[in-house]
């Protein structure tokens, strides 16, 4: 290879603009992102032991009655478990983990380093979001003090590449399909997405680009596609179980010790400064 040649390569390596290095290292990235999650996505862990437990109820509703494992799950507001119920008949219990593990695992890295480009016009920035990504559980916390990522096959994990994306896409002009994507998954984790539907709206109040009517309108679509959880959700209001009013009680106390992460009431001040920096920094 000439000088000249050399340089032209060097030239375009550290060019803003994507080329055929970028995606082929898009792609080991992906596989590396993949490789770690299948070591993770394991029966064995408590979310897929959930998962099997749910089809399991399904597929044989005489084998668990009365019995407060399965209590709730028919006001399991998410459509996460019944997609994964549905795919379990016509796939193994293996094949619905696969499925389910590898579609966030094949958008988790183009979202990540598509948001980090779009947001920062630079694309080294996305592999840095990537590199941190693939080191989570070693280097990269999350403000409320966990990984950023859960490698464990839940619908949170499902969720989360999805409402990357909508953020990238967001930055680069597909409002539309921003904030359709993000309304989508309102049916996989609700509070999830609407905490990036809070993102994306206060994005648009600083842009230009969008006039407040627009806006509205887009919010009004994101709550429409994610009508059917939301309309699930208002049908389960004071549902309560078949189980006596003690075995009730002994869910809500349960609950109360389970949410300890997203009920502000239950935080230490350490999470409360961690929020209202994450805050200060959005609205910034």
């Amino acid at each position: 290879m000439t000088r000249s040649e050399m340089s032209d390569l060097n030239n375009r390596l550290m060019s803003d603009e994507l080329n055929r290095y970028d995606y082929l290292c898009l792609v080991f990235m992906t596989i590396v992102l993949n490789y770690f999650w299948f070591q993770n996505a394991k029966l064995s862990i408590i979310d897929s032991s959930t998962l099997v437990t749910y089809i399991n109820y399904h597929q044989q509703l005489s084998r668990y009655q009365g019995s407060l494992v399965v209590a709730g799950f028919d006001n399991y507001l998410t459509y996460y478990f019944v997609i994964a119920e549905y795919l379990s008949r016509y796939l193994s219990i293996n094949g619905v983990v696969l499925v389910l593990s590898l579609i966030p695992g094949l958008v988790m890295v183009p979202a990540v380093f598509g948001t980090g480009y779009a947001v920062f016009r630079n694309k080294y920035v996305g592999y840095l979001a990537v590199m941190m990504l693939l080191t989570h559980w070693q280097l990269v916390a999350a403000l409320g003090g966990s990984e950023a990522y859960g490698d464990n096959l839940a619908h949170v994990s499902f969720a989360t590449p999805f409402l990357i994306a909508s953020i990238g896409l967001f930055f680069k002009g597909y409002y539309k399909t921003a904030y359709l994507l993000a309304g989508l998954m309102i049916n996989i984790h609700a509070p999830l997405a609407l905490s990036a539907l809070f993102v994306l709206f206060v994005c648009s109040m600083r842009s230009s680009d969008l006039s407040f009517g627009r806006i509205v309108l887009l919010g009004v679509m994101s709550a429409v596609v994610g009508t059917p959880v939301l309309a699930w959700y208002v049908s389960s209001l004071g549902a309560g179980t078949a189980h006596s009013t003690n075995d009730n009680g002994m869910w809500l106390t349960l609950t109360r010790l389970r949410s300890y992460h997203s009920m502000p009431s239950n935080w230490e001040i350490g999470k409360y400064i961690r929020f209202f920096a994450f805050a200060g920094n959005l609205f910034l």
